[in-house]
């Protein structure tokens, strides 16, 4: 009798075996056929054209071009060098300023994900990857080229939604980010009025971010168990600023090298963990765009500190300032209620100030 049970069972288990390899087998010739079916219907040049006809049209119709385009259905898609043009259109209505250059360009993204974790309820996001974003604006007599984005169109409508409280809301799915990259950001900026101009450069900025994590569940759940780390750098990127105005007797240039490091922890919405340190040195200014006089580190900040975003209190392990190489104080201790009524408990350390040198140091940067 025993064995006849088991030759049941073993025969059942067979049979249960074959149903999902039999599955399987028809799961992966379907993805096949779709993914042949996708690539005959959109080739590499179709999905291009119909990204840029999208961004096109959500950016005012700017001119938008991508050099090259890919799709995997399952896995993600990506492009590279992306190019936002300005807005060619001088009408009152965007009071832009007629200018066809560049006003974005992006030299790769790329973003991949789990297809399958939707059968399990759950969105995941492997690597959103932004690589070398650059952005150009400029302001020219109270025209800029970002005026016809901010005009309000003329299909938007109002759409009210009623009030509701953060106990009503709830996430149908959970949702991770492994790895989020916005890196080697650059920007340019030019602003002239009747009577100066303003140009400045900002180099190598990046923002990463990892272990992204939102469960499902109502969104006080959600709140308090929402978890990321952070980073924030710009590692000695050199900035430059260039300003000309009648009140100067020349036109002045300077350039430094700038260095951020901060790293952010989020355990929940109420905690923020924030520590690293800021940094500016080879500061040069430029008198009429000949005469270079370095110095030594101009400020360095560093800190530690943790907040209570809900609550708004904050506890300072660290809050250090350096001005010319020179210590000016170290901060420690707490705040409560910084929202409504701060209360400050802390701690000022100071080691000995050397005015002379602070003074000796910044005046070298400063041409006579």
């Amino acid at each position: 009798m025993s064995s006849t049970k088991t030759e049941k069972k073993q025969s059942l288990f067979r049979r249960l075996l074959k149903v999902f390899l039999l599955a399987a087998a028809i799961f992966v010739l379907l993805s096949i056929a779709a993914l042949i079916v996708l690539r005959i219907q959109y080739p590499p040049e179709k999905v291009k054209q119909l990204i840029e006809s999208e961004l096109s049209s959500s950016l005012n119709n700017r001119s938008v071009t991508i050099e090259n385009a890919n799709l995997n259905i399952l896995k993600g898609f990506g492009f590279d060098n992306l190019i936002v043009y300005n807005h060619p259109d001088t009408s009152s209505k965007t009071n832009t300023p007629a200018d066809s250059s560049k006003f974005i360009f992006i030299k790769k993204i790329f973003l991949n994900y789990d297809l399958l974790s939707l059968l399990r309820r759950n969105v995941k996001i492997r690597t959103i990857e932004i690589d070398h974003p650059v952005i150009y604006y400029t302001s020219h007599h109270d025209k800029t080229n970002i005026d016809d984005m901010l005009e309000p169109s003329t299909e938007d409508t109002i759409e009210v939604v009623a009030d509701t409280s953060e106990a009503d809301v709830s996430l149908p799915i959970s949702f991770e980010l492994d790895k989020f990259e916005f890196k080697h950001f650059d920007a340019y900026l030019t602003i002239t009025t009747d009577t100066s101009s303003l140009y400045a450069e900002i180099s190598d900025f990046s923002i990463y971010m990892t272990d992204l994590e939102l469960p499902r569940g109502e969104w006080m759940d959600v709140r308090d168990s929402l978890w990321a780390k952070a980073k924030i750098e710009s590692p000695e990127s050199a900035w430059k600023i260039r300003l000309e105005n009648p009140a100067l007797s020349h036109p002045y240039q300077i350039t430094s090298l700038f260095d951020l490091d901060i790293d952010l922890l989020v355990d929940g919405i109420r905690s923020v963990n924030a520590a690293g340190n800021a940094g500016m040195r080879d500061v040069m200014i430029t008198e009429n765009i000949s005469k270079r006089i370095p110095a030594s580190e101009l400020f360095r900040l560093q800190f530690d500190l943790n907040l209570d975003t809900q609550q708004g209190d904050v506890d300072i392990s660290e809050l250090k300032l350096d001005l010319a190489d020179e210590n000016l104080f170290v901060v420690k201790g707490s705040g409560k209620n910084l929202y409504e009524q701060p209360y400050l408990d802390v701690r000022v350390e100071n080691s000995e100030i050397r005015l002379s040198k602070i003074f000796s140091n910044v005046k070298s940067i400063v041409p006579s």
